[in-house]
């Protein structure tokens, strides 16, 4: 996860799902970060755990935690979903939460942005665009709400 930019204690990888879980609803930017990790990463590892979530799909999961880890204040977990859309072939979105990304002050993805511009059509750019706003509004109102500000 060092690779990946994460600033993770070390202790939060020995830590069950159960206990990941009841951080992160605690807004704990760390239990986000690797339960997104997890989800993305080792969800086949994980799917016997009582605690592992299968409302939805792995994938999801991962990209909800991440998103969440952004609202917290974590720009880097940005540039990682756009890494999860790409891993998928899903290109446009991966463009989006790279615009996203930028939009938090992580600049690591310029040059991947100025290449999705390159080769996207502009209907393409705008609706990635779009995207990129709604999971933006997102990201605002959960930090709004955790600075308690309406």
């Amino acid at each position: 996860m060092q690779k990946r930019g994460y600033t993770t204690p070390t202790e939060y990888f020995t830590m069950s799902l159960r206990e990941l879980s009841e951080r992160a609803k605690n807004k704990d930017v760390f239990a986000l970060l690797q339960l997104g990790e997890q989800y993305w990463k080792e969800s086949d590892e994980l799917a016997d755990d009582p605690a592992f979530d299968r409302s939805v799909s792995p994938v999801e999961n991962a990209r909800k935690y991440m998103s969440d880890a952004v609202a917290q204040g974590h720009s880097r977990a940005a540039t990682i979903v756009s890494a999860m859309y790409e891993e998928q072939g899903q290109e446009l979105e991966a463009y989006a939460w790279t615009l996203v990304s930028q939009s938090v002050m992580d600049r690591s993805l310029s040059e991947k942005a100025t290449s999705y511009e390159q080769k996207f059509t502009k209907q393409q750019r705008d609706a990635a665009e779009e995207i990129a706003s709604k999971e933006y509004a997102k990201i605002v109102k959960e930090m709004l709400t955790r600075f308690k500000v309406t």
